[in-house]
């Protein structure tokens, strides 16, 4: 957890977040300590009000650009920064970040995306005139999200290692919360897979959708007549079925299994990757990660190309915090970019969120907008106090 401390006297601050899933959270502390000379002693007011050239003046460096450039943990260093900062200027602004984004004019959005590396698939020009074409009918759909709400799915049923019973009885209590959308975990055995997708279906029926997740288990040889084989199962999309840097066996993998849909992003590292998902014409759908690229900006780079270049969004949030951060993206993608909720949906876990002050909140199957001003990052204190490594008392236990 980051907090961005300030001495406005009426307690300004701003909060992100970073983390792996254990080993290695001291190593991304490492990288935040890194990060304070840019960051300590600037003035609230140059950074809230120019957040594009504050994050660029964090990923410039030349050399902390030496440990990547802009990958790896010193890129997710950043987003935490980056994405407290916007915590910050939504709550001086007194608007939830997704609102903030969807007031900007087209020009201060384009203002905020560094564009390097990224013209040749998508020019200021083109940004500006997507961004343009969405401004007619801001004000409804606002109006829309904060009375209906953004579609969810649900990962909570299909975690491998559940049992055949715990798999189906979950699967019918999430349709019956509202669920459009299940997804299991798939990729350790063929033969289990089929089984559980068939209980899965089963469950579910016919008019909600069953997505699967591989989490990167095969190569490219593997995964195609693996996934023939559960293509009866009328399967809304295979996630990450091969390694998140490999575009052309992404490619190859959707041309094999056409037309089951294919899927990456949430372990993708930057916008130029997802440059390159979408100009090889290798996914159907990007899963954006709040916490892995470099924080907000940077998503707003990569929900701009998704839109040119008609890739659905199905933000990813399997992991703490991630359903209250990704939650503000798709909004102000829906109001301000692509104008859509059409066959997307953000994930939901329903775990970890009462660590958080402002945490999500599902109503038939569907995020509720956010009303609290900032991104939703902020944990109580005694949680924090009670997770700190190595003296706190979870880990005491």
């Amino acid at each position: 957890m980051l907090s961005c401390v300030t001495d406005d006297p009426d307690g300004l601050s701003g909060h992100g977040f970073v983390f792996t899933i254990g080993r290695g959270n001291d190593v991304q502390t490492a990288a935040l300590a890194a990060l304070r000379p840019f960051v300590v002693g600037r003035r609230v007011d140059d950074v809230i009000h120019d957040l594009g050239g504050f994050a660029r003046s964090l990923t410039h460096d030349s050399q902390l650009r030496w440990l990547g450039p802009e990958k790896g943990v010193m890129h997710m260093a950043i987003g935490a920064v980056i994405n407290a900062a916007w915590d910050m200027a939504g709550r001086r602004a007194g608007k939830p970040v997704w609102r903030l984004i969807a007031e900007m004019t087209p020009e201060q959005m384009v203002s905020l995306i560094d564009f390097r590396y990224i013209t040749d698939a998508l020019s200021p020009d083109e940004a500006l005139s997507i961004l343009r074409a969405a401004q007619s009918g801001r004000a409804e759909r606002t109006a829309t999200l904060l009375e209906s709400g953004y579609p969810a799915y649900t990962t909570s049923p299909g975690w491998l290692g559940y049992s055949d019973e715990k798999l189906a009885r979950l699967a019918v209590e999430a349709v019956e919360e509202g669920f459009r959308t299940i997804k299991i975990k798939v990729g350790a055995n063929v033969d289990d897979d089929v089984r559980r997708c068939r209980i899965a279906r089963g469950a579910i029926g016919d008019s909600v959708a069953l997505a699967i997740d591989a989490n990167q288990q095969w190569d490219v040889g593997t995964a195609i007549p693996w996934l023939r084989k559960l293509t009866e199962f009328n399967i809304a999309w295979i996630e990450e079925p091969t390694s998140p840097d490999d575009v052309l066996g992404h490619a190859a993998i959707r041309r094999g299994v056409a037309p089951l849909p294919v899927s990456t992003g949430e372990h993708t590292q930057n916008r130029v990757m997802f440059k390159q998902l979408f100009q090889a014409g290798a996914v159907d759908i990007i899963q954006v990660d709040a916490a892995r690229v470099g924080g907000v900006n940077e998503n707003l780079a990569i929900l701009l190309m998704a839109e040119k270049f008609g890739v659905r969004v199905y933000p990813h949030a399997g992991g703490v915090g991630l359903c209250e951060l990704v939650q503000h993206l798709a909004m102000a993608d829906y109001v301000a970019i692509s104008g859509s909720m059409e066959d997307r949906a953000i994930e939901f876990v329903d775990h970890l969120h009462e660590h958080f002050l402002d945490p999500v909140r599902i109503r038939a199957g569907r995020y509720e907008a956010p009303a609290v001003p900032g991104f939703s990052a902020q944990m109580h204190r005694q949680s924090i106090e009670d997770h700190l490594f190595p003296g706190g008392t979870a880990w005491q236990k």
